[in-house]
């Protein structure tokens, strides 16, 4: 499946025309009650983002609490979240992923650890006598 609002609409229909028949696109604003379930089913979160349209990426963090294999565009969050994402340079790269691979779930659950919200004070004050002398 593909999915998520393509604004471009030439693009859009490229994307169409191209499709297997075993691929469905959902060229809409996905809610997040859907966008769970979807996730929920899937097997690999695959992002194909434009690098130089993205540093960090909202649906890629919503995207680590579901523990699947995420593979995205080596630069920005997916650059800095490897091996938790695996990373791909262009499209072609793409055939040498292992699809059927595990997510490093004991990564995943390590960077949730480091990154709450109960661990946030720490972090800041950490950074805040890390900068002064």
């Amino acid at each position: 499946m593909i999915c998520g609002r393509c604004p471009d609409h030439e693009y859009a229909n490229r994307i169409v025309s191209v499709l297997p028949h075993n691929v469905t696109f959902k060229n809409e604003f996905i809610e997040d009650s859907q966008l769970r379930e979807y996730l929920l089913r899937s097997r690999v979160i695959l992002f194909t983002y434009k690098l130089d349209s993205v540093l960090s990426s909202g649906a890629l963090v919503y995207s680590l609490n579901f523990n699947k294999k995420i593979v995205g565009p080596r630069g920005g969050a997916f650059k800095d979240l490897h091996p938790i994402v695996e990373c791909y340079d262009s499209f072609n790269d793409l055939l040498a992923i292992n699809f059927d691979g595990v997510p490093c779930t004991a990564h995943i659950k390590k960077y949730l650890e480091e990154n709450s919200w109960d661990a946030l004070p720490l972090k800041i004050l950490t950074l805040g006598h890390t900068n002064h002398p």
